[in-house]
């Protein structure tokens, strides 16, 4: 990673915080510029790749930003706007104040603590709408501080702002579950019951009315985790990497695209946790409380796939032939680099091994 590609990195993150907004395709779909930048940038990518990126595959899947139908201020942030995504503007705008983003002394990391404390309803602080949106402003979160980036924490917020939704009425009532089970013995128990069955088409178009149908059940899965034995980061990112890549049919890779964000939203975590603890370790329980939450409404929306550890396990790497440097040319020199979520996923697994040991190849495979 040279100087000169973090140089070119942050003046492309500058340049596409102003002219992307962080909803596209008809406020459907979010914005992943600092994710596949970010990725792209630890991947050992140089400035012109991350140029050419930015004006290829990246300039794609985005949209400029339109007008608010007013402006968000301090006064009305927490109003009925929340949630509206044709606020992406003023919200970007309120939030590039909050956080003072051209000022290099400020201190946006502790203000961005601030505002996810704040009360946006009674009961229920800011920080219950991090999952909301599949994930991604936590996600965004994770690359602000790993890329000490304060327009992406500004995108992380606004995201967070613009996707709030019903999820928060339950998670401002959420308690740390004192159940007996693992997360693997939770899913395996989905697979046998039968409340799901109405469900028969993966995807989440159908989420808030799936929710609200089954949330009982939902919260009886979730208070059934033994979360004082089983919520180590390393044990439910492990987790979370068998049930993305370990849930196809055998001899047949296919990877879900929900499952994935499962384990990028638990790499934010743990991404938090280990450039940030000072900030995030007082936040950690909550946080990995609503991302399990969430794991349970995205594994039944996708029709409750069977994990079958050995598909990782038993992985054939060629005899050695498949290595870390097979795998990162493999990225950066085809056009899997132009695919943010394939580089999300290989650039945490790589940091993962860095922070946690090889394990006999158990994130190369």
């Amino acid at each position: 990673m040279s100087g000169e590609a973090r140089v070119v990195l942050d003046e492309l993150l500058l340049k596409c915080h102003q002219e992307h907004s962080v909803m596209f395709n008809d406020l459907m779909f979010h914005k992943h510029d600092s994710h596949h930048l970010g990725s792209l940038f630890y991947l050992g990518a140089d400035g012109e790749t991350l140029k050419e990126q930015t004006e290829t595959s990246i300039k794609k899947d985005s949209d400029p930003e339109q007008e608010s139908p007013h402006k968000i201020t301090v006064e009305n942030w927490k109003a009925q706007s929340l949630g509206d995504k044709h606020f992406c503007k003023s919200y970007r705008l309120f939030f590039d104040e909050q956080l003072h983003v051209q000022d290099a002394n400020f201190d946006w990391k502790t203000k961005i603590i601030e505002l996810l404390k704040e009360e946006v309803n009674p009961g229920s602080p800011f920080i219950n709408g991090l999952v909301a949106g599949l994930v991604h402003p936590l996600i965004s979160l994770g690359y602000a501080y790993e890329l000490n980036s304060a327009v992406v924490g500004s995108e992380a917020l606004t995201l967070t702002a613009v996707c709030y939704n019903y999820l928060h009425e339950t998670l401002d009532h959420l308690s740390i579950p004192k159940g007996t089970k693992n997360p693997y013995d939770i899913l395996a128990q989905m697979r046998t019951m039968t409340e799901f069955s109405d469900i028969t088409k993966p995807g989440v178009s159908n989420m808030e009315k799936d929710v609200k149908k089954h949330l009982p059940t939902v919260l009886s899965l979730f208070q059934s985790w033994d979360f004082a034995q089983f919520s180590s980061v390393e044990y439910l990112f492990d987790f979370s990497v068998y049930l993305f890549a370990a849930t196809h049919k055998p001899n047949q890779p296919a990877f879900d695209f929900f499952l994935l964000h499962v384990l990028t939203g638990l790499n934010a975590i743990r991404t938090l946790l280990k450039v940030a603890p000072e900030h995030f370790s007082p936040l950690k329980d909550t946080l990995l409380s609503h991302w399990f939450f969430l794991t349970i409404i995205i594994y039944f929306e996708q029709l409750r796939p069977e994990i079958n550890k050995s598909l990782v396990e038993e992985y054939d790497l060629n005899s050695g032939a498949k290595t870390w440097g097979y795998v990162d040319s493999k990225v950066l020199e085809t056009k899997l680099k132009e695919d943010a979520h394939v580089v999300k996923v290989v650039r945490a697994l790589i940091d993962a091994r860095s922070q946690w040991g090889d394990k006999n190849h158990f994130y190369l495979k």
